[in-house]
């Protein structure tokens, strides 16, 4: 203390400044702590599925949070945001897509939501250059399917469609009449 004294120093200014400097400190901590929370995937996922979802994606959201829990949250966990790099979701994806290359594509499209979501210039959850989304390519191609129903399994359809009540059995045997498939009626 005397030497403080000596340099003209006030012992209690720099006690206070230490104990001022500390505060600052676990002020600063909590605060990052709140924000990794809310940032981190898996409760930021819960909560895109919450907001945006179920208001924008009135027939997808129970699939979308199907595969945010099946697929997305067990490797993410609650890694914040901030944290999840480009190589993360390609490796998520390529991992995914050795299982199902239809399920690597849902992911994707998931995964490309909910960052642009966290992105967006009225959230402003992160920087739009934050977005690790940016310039990944979706995996896969769902093709056209060539496989046609066998004369046997048309038959069983045309059957089964006849115990259906109400409009869907007769809607599914015009269906075949037709030749149309459910989403390509055209006139």
């Amino acid at each position: 203390m005397l030497d403080q004294v000596r340099r003209k120093v006030d012992p209690f200014d720099a006690a206070k400044a230490v104990v001022e400097v500390a505060k600052a400190e676990k002020a600063q901590e909590k605060v990052s702590a709140v924000i990794a929370e809310r940032l981190g995937f898996s409760t930021f996922a819960d909560r895109w599925v919450e907001h945006y979802a179920k208001a924008n994606q009135l027939k997808t959201w129970r699939d979308q949070r199907n595969v945010i829990n099946r697929d997305l949250k067990p490797r993410l966990h609650n890694r914040s945001l901030t944290e999840i790099t480009d190589a993360d979701l390609v490796e998520l994806i390529d991992t995914i897509k050795e299982r199902s290359g239809s399920g690597a594509l849902r992911a994707y499209s998931i995964l490309n939501l909910i960052f642009g979501y966290a992105c967006d210039k009225e959230r402003r959850y992160l920087p739009p250059a934050k977005n690790p989304m940016f310039g990944i390519k979706p995996p896969y191609r769902v093709g056209i399917r060539d496989r046609t129903l066998t004369d046997d399994e048309l038959r069983l359809v045309w059957l089964a469609a006849g115990d259906l009540g109400g409009l869907f059995g007769p809607i599914t045997r015009l269906l075949i009449l037709t030749g149309q498939r459910r989403g390509r009626l055209e006139g």
